[in-house]
């Protein structure tokens, strides 16, 4: 798995070209592939003061009870996403953020074409 670094202004580049605000902006887990935003991590349950934190770290479906990932795809056809976060043992995520000095585990920034795909999926 190829590791790519960037920095804090790269990040917030990559994320203004979803053209979503940020309830919206959208990543994809590293383990299941689930697309996910602010937006989505509401609606399956993670407490406000929570999201910003959650986001791009832990996939969603830590906080709806989806379980493990089977063969990179959610286990779970009801719920969104796997039990995967970047603060485990293992390291395998492929974005890390250097803000200030220290290197930050992220998932991947989704493309805007995700982005757009859930956006119109969460706003139904």
């Amino acid at each position: 798995m190829i590791m790519e670094k960037i920095t804090h202004n790269e990040f917030r580049a990559r994320l203004k070209e979803q053209g979503m605000d940020r309830e919206h902006s959208a990543f994809v887990c590293p383990i299941c592939s689930t697309v996910q935003s602010m937006a989505l991590l509401r609606i399956e349950g993670v407490p406000e003061d929570k999201l910003d934190t959650q986001i791009g770290f832990s996939c969603v479906g830590r906080w709806n009870d989806a379980g493990p990932a089977r063969d990179g795809k959610p286990a779970n056809a009801d719920k969104p996403g796997c039990n995967w976060t970047l603060g485990g043992l293992f390291r395998l995520h492929q974005l890390e953020v250097e803000h200030e000095g220290k290197s930050h585990p992220m998932f991947v920034i989704a493309s805007k074409e995700q982005a757009e795909a859930l956006r119109a999926q969460v706003s139904a």
